[in-house]
């Protein structure tokens, strides 16, 4: 098993800030043919959060997942499927109603 890990933030403002995220798992399991399950070799992403005012934040959520494997049990036997690869897009936005409460609100694209 091996694999990577990073992510980079930047605030490039007051107001902007930005971060990028990757990861690369190279996970086997030795000695035999079976497969981790729901473990993807490769995910990355981006977010975007931009706050307006004191009250007012902006998010935007990039995410990409690899492809993985997963086992269905209809039949009564263990069969391997591969799961698809698949992208993720978020928008939010964050109301401050003050330093103790937020409301946020998401909306949701795959």
């Amino acid at each position: 098993t091996s694999g990577v890990e990073t992510e980079i933030n930047w605030q490039a403002s007051e107001q902007l800030h930005l971060q990028i995220h990757a990861s690369y798992i190279d996970i086997d399991v030795l000695k035999s043919d079976s497969h981790l399950l729901g473990r993807p070799d490769v995910t990355y992403g981006a977010q975007v959060q931009y706050q307006f005012n004191s009250q007012w934040t902006f998010n935007l959520n990039y995410l990409s997942v690899d492809d993985r494997f997963a086992a269905s049990q209809y039949s009564g036997d263990s069969v391997e499927e591969i799961l698809p690869s698949y992208d993720k897009l978020d928008a939010g936005v964050i109301w401050s109603l003050n330093e103790n409460h937020k409301l946020q609100n998401f909306l949701l694209w795959l």
